[in-house]
């Protein structure tokens, strides 16, 4: 018997819904992370758009994973029916399973690994499919177990699928391992109907490499998820600037850091005024970027928040930190938009010089910048008014900000869907206005 957990069976269904759509996604909530974010949206908002969505996906647990399990997210009513998959727990039989995956031939990064839960989501999907009509596959990388078991699912069963890609595997490096998962990734993804890319810099890599039609839906925010007044409390009494999330390598925010040892040693700001925090990430890593600068005394390490603690938190700070580089690939960091609807200015160092930058300047939420100077005067503009006011004024245009709505974003997604299964054609002025509507298609 396979080990599932069926919470919220019951699915929203609209007058005239008669469209399902299978959805085989590792993430998922009561996963706090950022993969889980979109395809939650998605089957939340899709009965807007005629479909029904059906979600089979990871079982979460405290004890099997503590750093993404959300207590808050756990108690969240499901939107649509939801069928979580429990793969191996505890330390000891993880490491078995990876022992005996190698001895199998396979790397850590094959698309059937882990090889038990790739088996268990594999039977539980076609269990589904066997059982009801679904019309149209849709699966999300990483990991690549997803778009393997859609894939197998499509050919089976003659159901047309869209291949949905958050990252890609080679955006901000290639390695012989990376080469290997791309060669895969075209094995695998050869029956898709549809590609569909985060960011339109990802999506040019997928036309690279895929015969179907290709497209970008950015990812977004819920609108839902700052809707709520108690979410939303006074702003900091200090002027923090708050980072939430994992520090790579290759983000760098020294320029922060620079802009303000300058300021304070020009006597423009009292550095016992500001408060630089790093959530959800390990004292070692900031250190590492920190030590020798001034301002490393007012650098702050909190626990990690839960998902609703984490937005409340975002919407009191002064100054929200994005830290992205040209090593990211094109790739755009999630919380980039859930900043945009926190309506607190932002400050992106050094800069990616693609995407990020493109839409702070399109929605005036804040700068991007890979220069000191230019930094620091932003910042001593913004603790002056601070100064005279107790806030940092946010200046984002709320028109270009409710674009990246997830409700927008899942309604590309439905369009595309209707395409796939010939009940429509993408509109073809969606192929000339790609970077305004954020839908492209090769």
């Amino acid at each position: 018997m396979i080990p599932t957990t069926y919470r919220g069976l019951e699915t929203m269904r609209g007058e005239g819904l008669q469209k399902t759509v299978l959805m085989i996604t590792y993430p998922y909530y009561p996963a706090n992370a950022s993969g889980a974010h979109r395809p939650v949206a998605f089957s939340k908002y899709l009965p807007l758009y005629g479909w029904t969505p059906v979600v089979v996906c990871k079982a979460y647990t405290s004890k099997g994973d503590p750093q993404t399990y959300d207590l808050a997210l756990a108690a969240t009513r499901d939107v649509c029916e939801v069928v979580r998959v429990h793969s191996i727990q505890g330390r000891f039989g993880k490491r078995l399973q990876d022992y005996a995956w190698g001895l199998l031939g396979g790397g850590r990064n094959d698309y059937r690994n882990p090889f038990v839960l790739y088996v268990r989501m594999k039977q539980v999907a076609e269990q589904i499919i066997r059982r009801r009509q679904v019309d149209a596959l849709w699966s999300t990388f990483s990991p690549g177990l997803d778009h393997a078991i859609a894939s197998y699912l499509s050919r089976r069963y003659n159901v047309p699928w869209i291949a949905d890609f958050r990252d890609l595997p080679d955006q901000s490096w290639q390695n012989r391992n990376t080469r290997h998962i791309v060669q895969q990734e075209k094995r695998v993804c050869l029956h898709a109907k549809a590609v569909v890319g985060s960011t339109e810099d990802l999506s040019a890599k997928l036309r690279q490499r895929h015969r179907a039609p290709v497209y970008t839906i950015l990812n977004g925010f819920d609108p839902d998820d700052y809707a709520d007044k108690k979410r939303h409390p006074e702003l900091d009494q200090r002027f923090t600037i708050n980072h939430f999330g994992v520090l790579h390598s290759y983000r760098n925010p020294a320029v922060l850091f620079q802009a303000l040892d300058t300021l304070a040693e020009r006597g423009v700001i009292d550095l016992t005024d500001i408060q630089i925090g790093f959530y959800g990430e390990h004292a070692g890593t900031v250190s590492t970027f920190a030590q020798g600068y001034r301002c490393v005394s007012q650098v702050k390490i909190p626990d990690r928040l839960d998902y609703h603690a984490m937005i409340a938190r975002q919407r009191s700070s002064q100054v929200l930190l994005l830290i992205t580089g040209h090593q990211q690939g094109g790739a755009i960091p999630a919380k980039l938009y859930g900043y945009l609807a926190s309506q607190r200015p932002v400050l992106n160092v050094p800069g990616d010089g693609r995407g990020s930058d493109r839409i702070l300047r399109e929605t005036g939420a804040g700068i991007s910048s890979d220069k000191p100077a230019c930094v620091a005067a932003w910042l001593e503009s913004a603790y002056h008014a601070w100064k005279n006011t107790g806030r940092v004024p946010f200046r984002g245009k709320a028109s270009a900000i409710e674009k990246y709505s997830r409700k927008i974003q899942t309604r590309q997604l439905a369009t595309i869907l209707d395409e796939v299964c010939g009940q429509t054609d993408i509109p073809l002025d969606w192929v000339h206005t790609a970077s305004e509507r954020g839908l492209c298609r090769r």
